[in-house]
């Protein structure tokens, strides 16, 4: 028998584990009739110990309930990524009920019984009136009859929020250091995740436990805006309506191509709440969820801890998928997508479910055709410029998979001209145009990201949440790699010959400005909250012990080395995880003092040098395992090689040698020019791009670095000579070097720093923002479903103490769902799904900083939005619950974050901009427990009352927002697409 430990018993002491409201709960774990809906689960077998072949070490579990548990340990820092899956997703919503999954996934941060509420008693029948009116809604014959509904559930939420502590699961959380409190749904799956300090894994458990025992569906109202936005956001975005037309043409009598994850608006403006009720009772049963972990974390600790928790959720019969068939294709089907913007094409087959044996080869496949340098549709159609863009990915699934070919155009492409090309380059695939050479460096590179992915716990925890939800026993899943490995030339031309056929999807975008669906706004009366409420569980789980961590600071000599000399300056630190190394050439220079730079970098790595071609530098590369990048922005470039140590000196000689003597083709060039160019007319009429534009004009002005690029009219004037020259002088400069790698500094020193002095660049000069005496609005019309609102309050350079009032003022605002900004804009009045407030504080000294707050809202929603944004702002009063919380969760960061070894350079390097000698966190950690309520109030009332007025820039549709109510907020300036740039 396992005993529950003294601090879990306490917190657990009165905690219910009744089902939701409505429902009847299964039978206990210790049943016969639980021995046999286990043993009906289909869970994967356990693995008490690691397998010796597994680099991972995971270990699989099952709790007495039938609850899965993945641990995989990595005691890097202390803490935990924990992810929560249920098998189930958008995939089984009812018919008439789709986005339920998704709908639940947001309900089930509400809270419960004891979680969330002060009185649930007092609150319960209100729940219930809810409950019982939603079933009203459905049954309204006529809007009259829908409106006078929704007015009495707005009513009945009135009267719940009066017992309702709105977002106190993440307050909770955030005081306890449990940070990246989320979750997501898709086709099969539910997933909840948070990352834990080691400490207190106790109190996570009984958390979540209580979370799933008797969730309560609270505040089911507003939260049904932020879903309306979320749908919003899917509408405004070509990606995801291509994406919805693929699907529905590969699979139009599945739920994965018929039942969108978001839902369908007609179903969203009705939800169902006794809908919920039941799926949350037919799939969230223990012996269909798991417990995956990964980081400083082992099966001896945590089992008797989770068995003690999460082994009380009752075991529960599950319900039935909808029986559904995928259909294989018989013939090419056509869809057109209208918008703003490029012209593109995607072509996807269905190829096989996750677990299928021809999965290994379908993967080496899509790596042959596009590994991002040198695969069949690289080197065909990017590299020599015939298309703007192209892609390729994998995806499989439970029930089925899909292969997806992609294409964005250059100016007066078709397509039907993209789909020839990429229909071309099946062909050179099935012809067999690929070399043992090209076969072996995917399995390379292959191998290399794995190691890569083997540093981050939350990867690991994706690949056993994968492994759960597709069903695969672990040794299955350890045994893919081989199988990838394994993969021959024949059997890559057996898959392509295949499952790549003539039947196939073909979703077409074009330019154009569609009809979108409307969703109407609900009145939603306003929430009242109070920071001072706190639920006895809460008080409880605070109260539960949990061993202090000491903070890890980065010191000099032991977490990194420096070094300088005539050509630059040396981080490093060290790699004791693998023999993958990382080096990063920082130059202080880009596109706003060299006009044309970041142009000939793009261009000489789509080129080669007077001896070899750029096809086989990118093939020497991959063969090797070796890969170089190049980022080039308005006042830096960086060039990174990274990979296997060993072929370090052969990956930094290559890419010296390639943009040092790079040759540029006459062609290519213009082939460039045009491409360019062609992009840059998509991007004036894509809302994505012009929301940057704008926000970048509003705080800039005429700095914005999007009027500091080079003229169409200066690109059509660019010599192969002056292209060349750009890219063949950069490495003249002097440099900033960081290196990660499992080297010491004194043996990559020479080879990384030399004795010859180098061309020094010029410090950029520092950051202003835009100044107005009275509030200014620069309004940007455009035919989309949601605004996107941005404000900004600049104020003179700070100082380094000043840091510490920054950081709690963000994170008082913004600081996860407990944030004031989340907890007012959509918690109480439901205005926006993402709104969001943070200080800007620059990355030299001298920089300018500033306020900045965005929205993303509904058009009809905009005004009301950004006023309550404004207030927020520059009018609210700092309570000192909400800052202690914010205190609270930044005390925990500074205890147990740590800075991952492979990011310790360019963190230095940051703080070496900013003017800092070393670590600043134990200065700022000081600073922020010192802070009063009065002195963050202080600081906030001289930037908001200092003298500038705040900057607004509103990308939206004049059809909904009120631009008469808009100038009331103030000067409303109306600017077009070519104000924004400088082509």
């Amino acid at each position: 028998m396992l005993l529950l430990p003294i601090s879990l018993a306490t917190a657990l002491a009165t905690s219910a584990c009744a089902s939701p409201s409505g429902s009847t709960a299964a039978p206990g774990a210790g049943s016969a009739s639980a021995a046999a809906i286990i043993e009906a689960s289909n869970l994967p077998k356990t693995i008490p110990a690691p397998l010796p072949d597994d680099p991972m070490a995971v270990t699989i579990h099952r709790l007495s309930n039938g609850m899965t548990v993945y641990i995989s340990t990595d005691r890097e820092k202390p803490r935990f990524s924990a992810y929560l899956p249920v098998r189930t997703g958008s995939r089984n919503d009812p018919s008439t009920s789709t986005g339920l999954a998704h709908y639940l996934e947001h309900m089930l941060f509400k809270g419960t019984d004891e979680l969330g509420t002060t009185d649930m008693a007092a609150e319960r029948p209100h729940i219930e009136e809810i409950e019982r009116l939603y079933m009203e809604l459905r049954a309204a014959e006529d809007d009259a009859a829908r409106q006078e509904t929704l007015t009495k559930i707005d009513r009945a939420t009135q009267e719940s929020s009066k017992f309702s502590i709105p977002n106190e699961l993440s307050r909770l959380y955030a005081q306890m250091g449990i940070d990246g409190l989320n979750a997501y749904t898709w086709l099969d799956e539910t997933v909840y995740i948070a990352d834990v300090p080691s400490n207190r894994l106790e109190a996570w458990a009984a958390v979540e436990v209580e979370r799933f025992s008797d969730p309560v569906f609270r505040l089911f109202y507003p939260e049904l805006e932020a879903v309306y936005e979320e749908k919003n956001i899917s509408l405004d975005s070509p990606y995801r309506r291509v994406n919805e037309a693929m699907m529905k043409s590969m699979f139009p009598g599945h739920p994965y191509g018929t039942q969108p994850t978001i839902g369908l608006v007609e179903h969203l403006k009705t939800p169902a709440y006794q809908d919920m009720v039941d799926y949350f009772q037919d799939w969230y049963g223990p012996n269909n969820m798991a417990i995956v972990l990964a980081g400083d974390i082992d099966a001896e600790t945590a089992i008797p801890v989770l068995e003690a928790s999460f082994g009380r959720l009752p075991v529960r019969k599950l319900g039935t998928a909808a029986p559904a068939e995928v259909t294989p294709m018989s013939s090419r089907v056509e869809r057109v997508i209208e918008a703003e913007g490029e012209t593109s094409i995607v072509l996807a087959w269905q190829t096989v479910p996750a677990k299928h044996e021809d999965r290994a080869a379908l993967e080496v496949l899509d790596m042959l055709v596009d590994n991002g340098s040198s695969g069949l549709l690289n080197i065909a159609l990017t590299t020599t410029q015939k298309v703007a863009r192209a892609g390729s990915s994998p995806t499989f699934v439970k029930e089925a998979g899909w292969w997806r070919l992609s294409a964005t155009a250059k100016e007066g492409q078709t397509p039907e001209e993209l789909e020839t090309l990429l229909l071309g380059v099946i062909d050179d695939l099935k012809r067999g145009s690929f070399s043992d050479d090209d076969l072996e460096a995917v399995k390379l590179a292959d191998e290399l990201q794995f190691q890569l992915e083997l540093e981050y716990p939350g990867a690991r925890v994706s690949k056993m949440t994968d492994a759960f939800i597709q069903g695969w026993d672990w040794p299955d899943m350890v045994a893919s790699r081989a199988r990838l490995q394994a993969v021959t030339r024949e059997d890559v031309l057996r898959v392509a010959r295949q499952y790549v056929g003539d039947a196939y999807a073909a979703v077409k975008r074009i330019p154009g400005s569609p009809e979108l669906p409307k969703i109407e706004k609900p009145t939603i009366s306003p929430v009242a909250l109070d920071p001072s409420r706190k639920s006895g569980f809460s008080q409880r789980i605070l109260g539960m012990e949990a061993t202090p961590i000491e903070p890890k600071w980065l010191v000099e000599g032991e977490a990194f080395e420096r070094a300088e000399a005539p050509s630059g300056v040396l981080l490093t630190a060290h790699n004791e995880r693998n023999k993958l190394f990382l080096v990063s050439y920082r130059f202080d220079v880009g596109s706003w003092r060299s006009p044309g730079l970041c142009f000939a970098l793009d261009l000489a790595q789509r080129s080669g040098t007077a001896t070899k071609s750029n096809e086989s530098i990118k093939k020497t590369l991959s063969k090797i395992g070796v890969d170089i990048s190049v980022s080039c922005s308005d006042h830096a470039t960086t060039v990174s090689v990274s990979g296997i140590d060993d072929k370090m000196e052969q990956g930094l000689a290559l890419v010296q040698e390639w943009l040092g003597q790079v040759v540029i083709e006459d062609e290519a060039l213009e082939n460039a020019k045009n491409t360019k160019i062609g992009i840059r007319n998509d991007n004036l009429e894509s809302p994505r791009f012009l929301g940057w534009a704008l926000t970048s004009f509003g705080r800039r002005g005429g700095e914005s670095a999007f009027l500091h690029q080079l003229s169409n009219v200066g690109l059509k004037k660019l010599t192969r000579g002056d292209v060349e020259a750009l890219s063949r002088g950069l490495f003249s400069y002097r440099r900033e070097v960081r290196y990660f790698g499992p080297r010491a500094r004194a043996e990559v020193e020479p080879l990384l720093l030399t004795s010859e002095g180098l061309g020094a660049t010029e410090r950029r000069e520092p950051n202003r923002y835009r100044r107005v005496e009275r509030p200014t609005i620069y309004f940007l019309h455009r035919d989309v479903a949601k605004s996107s609102v941005s404000i900004t309050v600049p104020r003179p350079p700070g100082e380094e103490v000043e840091r510490a009032s920054a950081e709690v003022w963000s994170s008082y605002l913004s600081g996860g769902m407990g944030g004031l900004i989340f907890q007012e804009v959509r918690e109480a009045r439901g205005l926006a799904y993402s709104a969001y407030a943070f200080v800007s504080t620059g990355s030299y000294a001298d920089d300018e900083w500033f306020l900045g707050g965005s929205l993303g809202t509904q058009g009809d929603k905009t005004v009301d939005a950004l006023t309550l944004m404004l207030e927020l702002l520059l009018e609210h009063r700092f309570d000192t619950n909400t800052v202690s919380v914010a205190k609270a969760a930044m005390e925990e960061e500074f205890r147990t974050g740590r800075i991952s070894p492979r990011r310790i350079p360019r963190k230095v390097s940051s703080w070496e901009r900013a003017g800092l000698s070393g670590d600043p966190r134990p200065a700022r950690r000081e600073r922020t427990k010192s802070l009063s309520v009065d002195e963050l109030q202080a600081w906030s009332d001289a930037v908001v009352k200092g003298d500038t007025a705040p900057v607004i820039t509103v990308l939206g549709n004049r059809e909904t927002v009120d631009l008469e109510a808009l100038a009331a907020i103030g000067e409303v300036i109306e600017v077009k697409p070519e104000d924004l740039v400088s082509w």
